[in-house]
């Protein structure tokens, strides 16, 4: 349960910070994602990153109950499929990545982001009794 709470924490507060920039920083995101999407190797890379995090949330959190914790475990496989779309479906992920740099899709995401990521730190700071 410890590891719950420490994975919580951290993963609610990197949504909320994500959220926040979604929301607030929208024309940048939108140039990032051109660039981004021209880079194979920063493509590859992230990819690499991605499948470790989700991988270590996994192994370690794979915890499938009807509380808060389940969405540690929910995030942690979409991490893992997100980064093996990376590898093995980047012009997939890169159509995504158009779709996504609509401005109104920025801030959509931002906000489901952001309220995941308090509905997590609520729980996860005992906030929720």
């Amino acid at each position: 349960m410890e590891l719950s709470f420490l994975l919580g924490k951290v993963i609610a507060v990197y949504l909320v910070i994500v959220g926040l920039m979604f929301i607030s920083r929208r024309d940048d995101i939108h140039e990032i994602m051109k660039k981004f999407k021209k880079n194979s190797v920063l493509l590859f890379g992230l990819g690499a990153a991605v499948i470790l995090l989700g991988l270590f949330v996994i192994l370690n959190h794979n915890i499938w109950v009807s509380d808060w914790r389940v969405i540690i475990t929910i995030l942690g496989w979409l991490a893992l499929i997100r980064g093996l779309a990376s590898w093995f479906l980047p012009e997939g992920m890169v159509r995504l990545g158009n779709y996504l740099s609509k401005r109104g899709h920025f801030l959509i995401v931002g906000l489901v982001v952001l309220m995941i990521g308090l509905f997590l730190g609520y729980n996860a700071f005992g906030l929720a009794l």
